[in-house]
């Protein structure tokens, strides 16, 4: 009987040992729906509050923040990514004043963004306001041309959308968060001109979500 015993716990730790396996590594190439894979690092400075977008299967990302805290470094660097070959290029940078909190649609080909703020140092003397400037850029030849100002007061965390052509831009706040705008506006990029909506029926606010 001890024997018996002893052949099968042996056995049992042979079957176990034989039945253990590898880590499991993703074959990403037939990779199942969830799965994440790692593609080629953003090679710009890390930064918060940037502007992204895509036009043509291309991704790109503007603008944002380089500090923390109240040291704010204003970032106005473009960068084009190409997912079929896992690629990042630098594009033009944004010309405009403010590159932080800055928002936008794309309109036929084009992107069109704006308003936000850029500052050296909260509130210091090299402090940029928010802004009311809007821009439009063209990746098929990586050039910036200014547009007609937002008629409305500067300001940064707005929302931005575009349905069936046009451009939507509204609500945000200021730069010290104690007035919130409910203001609504269309853009014809045709005509490059802003219209006035009704107001947002809800309180000023910034920051919101939405989809179109």
């Amino acid at each position: 009987m001890p024997f018996k015993k002893a052949f099968l716990l042996i056995f049992a730790f042979a079957t176990l040992a034989a039945c253990k396996k590898e880590p499991f590594v993703p074959n990403y190439e037939n990779a199942l729906p969830g799965l994440w894979k790692q593609l080629a690092d953003f090679p710009g400075a890390g930064r918060v509050r940037a502007y992204g977008f895509s036009i043509g299967g291309k991704g790109y990302i503007v603008g944002g923040n380089a500090g923390s805290g109240f040291n704010v470094i204003p970032l106005y660097d473009l960068w084009e990514y190409d997912p079929a070959t896992d690629q990042w290029t630098q594009k033009s940078d944004y010309p405009g004043q403010a590159a932080e909190y800055l928002r936008g649609f794309t309109i036929n080909g084009k992107a069109y963004m704006g308003t936000g703020y850029g500052m050296q140092y909260y509130g210091g003397p090299d402090a940029i306001p928010q802004n009311k400037d809007f821009w439009e850029y063209n990746p098929s030849t990586d050039t910036w041309t200014q547009k007609a100002d937002l008629p409305a007061i500067g300001r940064e965390n707005v929302i931005a959308f575009e349905i069936n052509g046009s451009g939507y831009l509204g609500l945000g706040t200021n730069n010290n968060y104690d007035a919130n705008y409910k203001d609504f506006w269309k853009y014809d990029a045709t005509a490059d001109k802003w219209t006035r909506m009704a107001d947002y029926p809800g309180d000023g606010s910034f920051g919101v979500a939405a989809f179109a």
